[in-house]
């Protein structure tokens, strides 16, 4: 029998991640990152590899991660609003454009949110609701 690696244990401890599930995924994968694309080289926690993301408010895990996504995706508390803030945020400095207030972040956060929802792109899974029907 195959002995299993301690950080996939806690894994399955933590998320109910089977070894199995996780190689499966990873493959899915091709061990790169569901956001960036990267395949991770640095060190966490002491091993190489992706991590598994959750949601912090079901404890259902949803994919694997890098460490740097993983971690934006917590210091943004899973907000996708505050996401698109930071993007704005982003665009508009590299356009030369400065930010005066935050309000204009989280206003063209809502305008972006708007937009993705007027072409059908399913918002209300980003929102943590249920996908409306067809």
């Amino acid at each position: 029998m195959k002995r299993i690696k301690p950080h996939i244990k806690r894994i399955e401890q933590q998320y109910g991640v089977r070894q199995q599930e996780y190689a499966y995924q990873m493959r899915l994968q091709e061990g790169h990152c569901l956001i960036c694309n990267e395949r991770p080289r640095n060190r966490v926690h002491g091993r190489t590899g992706l991590m598994v993301d959750h949601d912090h408010k079901t404890q259902e895990w949803r994919g694997l991660l890098c460490a740097g996504c993983n971690s934006a995706l917590g210091h943004a508390k899973d907000d996708i609003r505050a996401l698109l803030a930071m993007a704005a945020y982003l665009w508009r400095h590299s356009n030369g454009i400065p930010t005066t207030s935050r309000y204009t972040l989280f206003a063209q956060a809502d305008i972006l949110l708007e937009y993705l929802d007027s072409i059908d792109f399913d918002v209300t899974v980003l929102r943590g609701r249920q996908p409306r029907a067809a």
